[in-house]
C-alpha cells in the first residue's frame, strides 16, 4: 500500500469520527418547545351561563328546634340556606342559558310538541283521577252528614223522651210518699181506735166486778 493511499484512509476515518462526535451535540442545541405567555380575556357575564352553571341556593324557613345533639339547646326560629347544586359545565349548550332557579328542572328550548301533549294529558287524568276522588268524598261526607242530622234528631227525641220519665218518675215518687203518709196517718188512727176499744173494755169489765154484791 502507497503512502498517499494510507494518508487518504487515515483521513477517512477521521473525518468519520468526528462526525459521529458532532451529532449528540446538534441533538442536544435544539431548542424546547416553549409556549408563547399571552394575556387572557375574561369571559362575558352574559356569555358566561352557556359554559358553566353557577350553584343554586334555596331558603327554608324553620320554626323553634330542640337540637339534635344537645336536648338542653333551643335554637330560634329563621332562615337556613342550603346550596342544592354546585356550580358546573355546562356541557348541553342547547340548554336555555339562564341558570335555572333553585327547584326546577333544566328543559329543552324547543319543546317538543309530542312530548307536551302527552304531558298535558298525563295532567289531565291526573287532574280527572283528583276530581273523581274529591266527588266521592264529598258524597261520603255527605252521607256521613245525614246519618249525623238523623242521629242528632234521634238523639233530641230520646232526650225529650228521658225528660219526660224523668219528670214521670218524680211524679210517682211524690204520689208514692203521699200514699206512704196516709199510710201511716192510718195506722196510727187505728191504732189509737184499737187502744181505745181496749181501754174501754178494760173499763167495762172493772166496773162489772164493782157491780156485783
Amino acid at each position: 500500500m502507497t503512502k498517499p493511499i494510507l494518508l487518504i484512509l487515515i483521513f477517512i476515518f477521521l473525518a468519520a469520527a468526528c462526525s459521529s462526535n458532532k451529532m449528540p451535540s446538534q441533538a442536544q442545541s435544539r431548542p424546547h418547545a416553549s409556549l408563547n405567555e399571552v394575556s387572557g380575556n375574561y369571559i362575558h357575564s352574559d356569555t358566561k351561563s352557556n359554559l358553566r352553571y353557577g350553584e343554586s341556593l334555596k331558603a327554608y324557613s324553620l320554626g323553634r328546634r330542640v337540637d339534635a345533639n344537645d336536648p338542653s339547646l333551643l335554637h330560634e326560629a329563621g332562615l337556613v340556606y342550603r346550596i342544592e347544586s354546585d356550580s358546573s359545565w355546562n356541557l348541553q349548550p342547547q340548554m336555555p342559558k339562564n341558570i335555572p332557579y333553585a327547584g326546577s328542572s333544566i328543559t329543552a328550548t324547543k319543546d317538543n310538541e309530542n312530548f307536551l301533549s302527552a304531558e298535558i294529558e298525563v295532567k289531565a287524568n291526573e287532574q280527572r283521577k283528583l276530581y273523581r276522588y274529591l266527588k266521592e268524598a264529598s258524597d261520603k261526607a255527605s252521607g256521613q252528614v245525614d246519618a249525623l242530622k238523623s242521629s242528632s234528631q234521634i238523639s233530641r227525641k230520646l232526650l225529650e223522651q228521658n225528660k219526660q220519665l224523668k219528670k214521670e218518675l218524680l211524679q210517682n215518687q211524690a204520689q208514692k210518699n203521699q200514699l206512704n203518709a196516709d199510710l201511716t196517718r192510718l195506722k196510727k188512727q187505728m191504732q189509737a181506735v184499737l187502744k181505745f176499744y181496749q181501754e174501754k173494755q178494760l173499763e167495762d169489765k172493772k166496773s162489772k166486778f164493782r157491780r156485783t154484791p
